[in-house]
């Protein structure tokens, strides 16, 4: 059983499409091993975004409100605290966010 966090990566208090392509690789994991996912919305605009992850089906939708717009250094230590609830994988877009975030 594998559980998957999912960083969303947001864009006008809302979700990037690109981030459809982590909950796609993270329903794969969790539905194959019985495991969950879960999504992490971070940033200016994660309860707004929060609202539509909720629609792909994750287990539980975790919000960070971080203001000052994306820096990784603010956000990697938020991130780093949530995998530590358990998560087998974590995983984001396969841009430059995601790159940033997870080496």
């Amino acid at each position: 059983m594998t559980d998957v966090l999912v960083v969303a990566e947001l864009m006008d208090k809302g979700l990037r499409r690109t981030t459809l392509a982590a909950v796609t690789l993270a329903k794969q994991i969790a539905g194959a091993t019985g495991g969950a996912f879960d999504i992490l919305a971070i940033g200016e605009g994660s309860k707004a975004a929060a609202a539509q992850a909720a629609k792909f089906g994750a287990r539980k939708v975790i919000t960070a409100e971080i203001d000052g717009g994306y820096v990784a250094e603010r956000y990697a230590p938020t991130v780093a605290e949530v995998a530590k609830g358990g998560y087998g994988i974590v995983t984001a877009t396969a841009s430059t966010y995601g790159k940033d975030l997870l080496p």
